[in-house]
């Protein structure tokens, strides 16, 4: 296999990778959306706790 091939197949695969990850995240945003649309009131209260957790968490410094 030439260099060239190398680094046109690493190319290739990296671009892939990359079209899969926006796929990916394209998806669990699609996800994350409609739970919020179905379970608005645990998804303000799970926003709250991590924004708790994270003011504790913080707040120990």
């Amino acid at each position: 296999m030439s260099e060239e091939t190398t680094h046109k197949s690493l190319g290739d695969r990296t671009k892939e990778a990359w079209e899969h990850g926006k796929e990916a995240a394209h998806q669990a945003k699609v996800k994350t959306e409609q739970a919020i649309h179905e379970h608005p009131f645990e998804s303000v209260g799970m926003a709250f706790a991590v924004g708790v957790l994270v003011g504790v968490l913080i707040g120990r410094r």
